[in-house]
């Protein structure tokens, strides 16, 4: 089941676009959302998280 978010984007701290095959490095702190969203189709997402 899909559930759409109720964040506004307009609401954003950033907003980044990171090009295909690059890397996207930044600290999410407690209590922070982080939304990837693939804007362009057929992208893999990988993500590490400590």
């Amino acid at each position: 089941m899909i559930i759409e978010s109720t964040l506004k984007a307009e609401q954003a701290i950033r907003r980044d676009v990171v090009p295909a095959g690059d890397y996207y490095m930044k600290v999410v702190k407690a209590g922070e959302t982080l939304r990837i969203l693939d804007i362009e189709g057929n992208q893999v997402c990988r993500y590490f998280v400590l």
